[in-house]
């Protein structure tokens, strides 16, 4: 199952949490175009809000969306030079990239509709405002999650041609401009998140859609790039897809999502923080409305959660707010 279809309703899971100072989420400039499926990048104190769709019926998925934390203004700058919905996005070396996505066959609403995934990759000088191609994937996906380690670009799991989740592990090096392979996933997911946590030097793989078992996954592995390892740690409270994340300091914050098997799939409020430190996790005050189906950044000890999918009932709606909480 992946994040375009139909049917969600909101919900909180892993029970209350209670309300503490830092835990309010405060609302900041609007963005321009409502988005969802869109990659999520931060870049020198701007948020880049790549790709993805506005409406159900459907807008321009080449769109690309800046967001300047200090002015708290957005501004379009030049779009991908291909429309994709759900593909990754990651900074390094002064430069963003964006990587895999899903391409529908027809105009319009993405809701249940076909096409393909990609394995175009693109690179992004902002001071050029120019998107340029570099090596493509090794094999079109969609669904990534995509963070950078160590200057290099590290794109994990996603959704295969066959739409079939994949352990895929690539790694590309923008001084080469090469792709090369790494130790796989514990286990084929999309739809999961990649934080890099500069404190450990690792990349954290947390949650995901199993194909294999039909339903949202709670995994939660660190990956070693000194010893190309994976290594499984506390599992997530709350299983689930399609959320967003980001790190501050040593926590990692996991923000709405979805849950459900082969039925009906409900979007989420829940939020939960791990502790890389202590290897547990812990329930925050939920979001005031559900929210999937986006990504998340932290800069300055400040979390930006732009966009994404709040829920009604047999039908996607995005949203064009963008929160901040500060933990």
């Amino acid at each position: 199952m992946k994040l375009i279809l139909i049917g969600f309703v909101s919900v909180l899971l892993a029970g209350p949490a209670a309300s503490h100072p830092g835990e309010n989420w405060v609302s900041r400039a609007p963005m321009p175009q409502a988005r969802a499926e869109a990659a999520v990048a931060l870049l020198d104190g701007r948020i880049y809000v790549i790709g993805g769709w506005a409406s159900e019926g459907g807008t321009d998925p080449r769109v690309v969306q800046v967001y300047d934390i200090a002015l708290n203004r957005w501004s379009a700058i030049a779009p991908l030079p291909k429309g994709a919905l759900g593909p990754g996005a990651a900074a390094a070396d002064g430069r963003v990239f964006a990587c895999g996505g899903f391409v529908a066959n027809s105009a319009g609403t993405p809701l249940g509709t076909t096409g393909q995934a990609i394995d175009n990759c693109w690179q992004l000088d902002p001071s050029q405002n120019r998107w340029a191609s570099i090596a493509s994937l090794p094999s079109p996906r969609f669904g990534v999650a995509v963070a950078a380690l160590n200057g290099q670009i590290h794109v994990v799991g996603g959704y295969d041609y066959q739409d079939e989740a994949v352990d895929a592990h690539d790694v590309f090096d923008p001084a080469t401009g090469a792709w090369s392979s790494r130790a796989p996933l514990p286990a084929p997911l999309g739809d999961m998140v990649l934080i890099s946590v500069q404190q450990t030097g690792k990349l954290y793989a947390i949650g995901g859609w199993s194909d294999v078992r039909k339903q949202p996954s709670n995994v939660n592995a660190a990956y070693d790039p000194t010893t190309d390892s994976w290594t499984v740690k506390a599992p997530m409270k709350t299983a689930r897809y399609g959320m967003s994340a980001a790190v501050v300091g040593d926590r990692i914050f996991v923000i709405g999502g979805v849950v459900g098997g082969t039925g009906v799939h409900t979007a989420l409020r829940t939020v939960e923080v791990y502790d890389v430190s202590t290897d547990q996790w812990s329930a925050k005050k939920p979001l005031d409305a559900s929210r999937a189906a986006t990504g998340a950044v932290a800069s300055n000890g400040t979390i930006f959660l732009p966009g994404g999918l709040q829920s009604v009932r047999n039908a996607l709606n995005p949203v064009n707010t963008l929160l901040t909480l500060t933990p």
